[in-house]
C-alpha cells in the first residue's frame, strides 16, 4: 500500500501556473482592494498564481506620489489597450478587467494555463545573476517583486490609510544573457523573488512562467 501512495504522489501532474498582472496604484481609493485580492489570489489551491503588481505613474501628480510607481510600467499597461484605469488585472496577458472583481479573476484562472519555465538565480553579494531557458516564438522577460510592502499615506485619496502589498515589481526588463540585476538598499533581500515568463510578441499571451525560490 506505501508503494502505491508514492507511485501516486510522484505521477501527480504540476499545478497550472498563470502570471497575473495587476496595474494599480496608492493614489487611487479604488485599488487596495484589488492589492487585498491579487494576495489572495497568491495562496489559490488551485493554480500557482505568480502575482506581478505593478504601480503606474498617471496618479502621482493628484495629491500622493506612489513610491513604487514608475513610467515603465505605465506603458506596459498601454501596451494591453488603449484604456489606461486603476485597478485592472491581466492573466496570462489576456483581456484585461477590473482588478478587484476577483470572481471574474477566479473564473479567468479556471481556465488558464501557462507551461512552466526553468529560471535559475545565484545571488552574488548585492546583484541577482539570473539565467533563464529562451522560448522560440516569445519574448522572455524577468522580473524583480518585494513582498510585505507597507505605505501609510499622508495625502490624496488612500490619506490615512495602512497599504499592503504582495508582488511589488522593483525592476522589470528583457532577459538577456548574463542579466545581473543589482539589489538596491531599499529593498528588503529576504523579500524578493524573481519571475521570468515568456510572452508572445506585441504583448500578446503568457505562454511561460517561472520563479525564483519556487513556489
Amino acid at each position: 500500500m506505501l508503494a502505491l501512495l508514492t507511485a501516486l504522489v510522484i505521477s501527480a501532474p504540476p499545478r497550472p501556473i498563470a502570471l497575473v498582472e495587476l496595474f494599480t496604484s496608492e493614489g487611487c481609493s479604488s485599488c487596495p482592494p484589488a492589492d487585498r485580492a491579487l494576495a489572495a489570489l497568491a495562496q489559490s489551491a488551485d493554480v500557482t498564481v505568480v502575482p506581478l503588481e505593478l504601480h503606474v505613474d498617471y496618479w502621482d501628480s493628484i495629491g500622493w506620489r506612489d513610491p513604487f510607481s514608475s513610467t515603465a510600467f505605465t506603458a506596459r499597461q498601454a501596451g494591453y489597450g488603449p484604456s489606461l484605469y486603476t485597478p485592472m488585472m491581466v492573466v496570462n496577458g489576456g483581456a484585461p478587467f477590473v482588478g478587484s472583481d476577483r470572481a471574474t479573476a477566479e473564473a479567468v484562472l479556471a481556465r488558464s494555463a501557462a507551461k512552466p519555465l526553468a529560471v535559475a538565480v545565484v545571488r552574488d553579494g548585492e546583484r541577482l545573476r539570473v539565467t533563464v531557458d529562451r522560448v522560440d516564438g516569445a519574448e522572455v522577460w524577468i522580473a524583480v517583486t518585494e513582498d510585505h510592502l507597507v505605505s501609510a499615506p499622508d495625502r490624496g485619496e488612500n490619506m490615512g490609510r495602512r497599504l499592503e502589498h504582495t508582488g511589488v515589481v522593483r525592476w522589470l526588463g528583457r532577459a538577456t544573457p548574463g542579466l545581473d540585476v543589482p539589489i538596491a538598499k531599499a529593498w528588503k533581500a529576504d523579500a524578493l523573488h524573481v519571475v521570468a515568463f515568456a510572452q508572445r510578441a506585441g504583448q500578446g499571451a503568457v505562454i511561460a512562467v517561472g520563479t525564483w525560490p519556487k513556489p
